[in-house]
């Protein structure tokens, strides 16, 4: 048989936990999302209710370097995740209103839940989209720079929602993201974020390594209003 497994791990608690989706990151490894019942073992940081999204960072061969868990105090899942430049993109479904989660319509329902993080896990972004009965969102594609599908099921009428063929049909949404305007050059495999941009005039600008680097920012007609010494 020339199928061999190399390597396996397993992650998660002692209650129910699941991985739907997973990318392969800028430095190596990987960057796995689903949802999660546990708050023990490999799992910390559970919102107070029911089950969250999970993110789990591992490296090449699946050594567990970190994870998070997001969401609010009720259902919170993800199905899958995207990359999109040095940053990420999350597309699965809430029933929560607190926590990590803002704008949901309302109900005791599911609502499409998009979250944009960056490497690190940090929160640069998120958005309820739906109306007062069920929506789940299962996959998202990017089709340009800057605008996405998300596909998935809804069964509202109201909200966000204008079409319908009946109580339950597959609904897809094109989202643009009016902050990503940053093209980083970028020769040697690092993981940069600038965020937020557009900018009022601050931004924050990490990396994962400690090399020496210049950094020079353009406004959106290309002048340059900033050059790192």
């Amino acid at each position: 048989n020339s199928q061999s497994i190399e390597w396996q791990q397993c992650y998660g608690g002692t209650d129910y936990d699941r991985f739907n989706s997973m990318v392969k990151t800028l430095s190596g490894g990987f960057l796995g999302v689903g949802f999660t019942y546990s708050d023990d073992s490999l799992v910390s940081g559970l919102f107070h209710g029911d089950h969250d999204l999970l993110l789990t960072k591992i490296d090449s061969v699946g050594n567990l370097e970190w994870q998070k868990c997001y969401g609010g105090s009720h259902v919170d899942v993800s199905y899958q995740i995207l990359q999109v430049d040095t940053n990420y993109l999350i597309c699965g479904s809430t029933i929560s209103s607190d926590g990590d989660v803002t704008g949901h319509h309302g109900t005791f329902w599911f609502d499409f839940w998009v979250v944009k993080i960056d490497h690190q896990g940090n929160i640069i972004w998120e958005k309820c989209l739906g109306g007062t009965e069920d929506e789940g969102a299962k996959s998202i594609i990017q089709i340009s720079n800057n605008s996405y599908l998300i596909s998935g099921y809804k069964a509202s009428s109201d909200g966000d929602i204008t079409c319908g063929h009946g109580y339950e049909d597959p609904w897809v949404i094109k989202l643009t993201d009016t902050t990503i305007t940053t093209h980083i050059i970028n020769p040697i495999q690092t993981e940069t974020a600038i965020y937020p941009n557009p900018s009022n005039g601050n931004l924050i600008i990490s990396r994962d390594d400690s090399r020496m680097c210049k950094i020079s920012i353009s406004n959106l007609v290309g002048k340059e209003v900033f050059s790192s010494k």
